[in-house]
């Protein structure tokens, strides 16, 4: 196949190999450009009459059902943050979140029950995906590495279709990265890699400067993601082919398990030992909204979700006081355990 360009200065490496997933089987992998984007495509695989979601939801996320045109019924969470269901109709879904990344035995005995269910996977990348017919496991990728974009969509549900981008097996050859070029993957769907050489300036920002000054242009780039449900950029498939998963999940690890020693005594949320989580979710009561804004003043920036359920109807229920509470300490791998110390100490100081 004959390039548009020959010659120039050289450009960002792009070379592709295995990512995470790779693992499980190409034939049950759709790569896209957010966590997102895959739950969009679960339900445009999936075609359920109706979706059943949590209102503790991302706003991105409530948008994207929204966007998907199917009928939407949402429900309240019980004490331990799993659906408050007593039916779902024939022919419905279930949307499940693996809150925190701290659910994955509930998350796996609740999905036992109903015939099509989702699993956003956002805030835990390394969760084991469930490999059985109507289960659609989402992965958001940005939360665990340092990439533009990227989300995956694991099932043994995705529609199977060979193209000529296509090898026998269904994988990709490497002529179908070249730029302009349609990725038809071996999920059956035809998705254009997303082009973010606009929204990847906030990491090398970053980088050099400090997460400050980089946090405007973050800002934008999450609001491009909004309603763009597209495959995964070039970009970010060469970096997630290089990552080193074993350490990001080992630090992770370590980690949160520093913090978790220190703080479960006094955290109301009860956590697993050790996870490789997103974050730390820490629950210290009614304190934890000002908390959240004395942490700010001191350079230590916690996310808070999700704001939009904090107001007059939801007053008083689990999902008002989730969102208003829970402080989310970093866990990543820029960190160490004198760095758990360090914030153990401070908001329990």
């Amino acid at each position: 196949m004959r390039r548009e360009e020959y010659g120039g200065y050289l450009p960002f490496e792009t070379r592709v190999g295995e990512d995470y997933f790779s693992r499980y089987g190409e034939e049950h992998i759709l790569r896209t450009n957010s966590g997102k984007a895959a739950i969009y495509y679960a339900l445009k695989a999936a075609k359920p009459r109706k979706v059943y979601a949590p209102h503790y939801l991302c706003d991105s996320v409530r948008r994207m059902l929204v966007d998907s045109g199917i009928e939407v019924e949402y429900f309240f969470l019980d004490e331990e943050m799993l659906p408050r269901l007593w039916k779902v109709e024939k022919g419905a879904a279930l949307l499940l979140v693996n809150y925190y990344g701290v659910m994955e035995e509930q998350i796996r005995e609740v999905a036992g029950r109903f015939s099509s269910v989702i699993i956003d996977n956002a805030h835990a990348f390394f969760a084991e995906p469930i490999l059985r017919e109507g289960v659609w496991n989402v992965y958001s990728c940005r939360k665990f590495v340092g990439v533009p974009d990227g989300g995956y969509l694991v099932s043994a549900s995705l529609p199977r279709v060979l193209t000529p981008g296509a090898s026998q097996t269904g994988t990709l050859l490497p002529e179908a990265l070249t730029p302009g070029t349609s990725m038809v993957d071996a999920s059956g769907f035809q998705l254009e890699p997303d082009r973010v050489s606009a929204h990847f300036s906030y990491l090398t920002t970053s980088l050099e400067y400090g997460m400050n000054a980089a946090y405007q242009e973050k800002q934008d780039a999450d609001r491009y993601f909004y309603g763009n449900y597209a495959g995964m950029s070039r970009i970010s498939r060469s970096m997630l082919s290089t990552a080193d998963y074993a350490y990001i999940r080992e630090k992770r690890e370590e980690n949160y398990s520093r913090l978790h020693e220190k703080l479960k005594d006094v955290n109301q949320l009860k956590l697993p030992d050790t996870v490789p989580a997103w974050l730390y979710p820490f629950w210290p009561g009614e304190r934890g909204a000002e908390l959240r804004k004395e942490l700010v003043a001191e350079k230590i920036y916690t996310p808070t979700l999700w704001r939009e359920l904090i107001r007059p109807d939801f007053e008083g229920s689990l999902e008002y006081r989730l969102s208003r509470e829970v402080i989310f300490l970093p866990v990543d791998q820029r960190y160490d355990c004198v760095d758990m110390e360090e914030l153990a100490g401070r908001v329990t100081g």
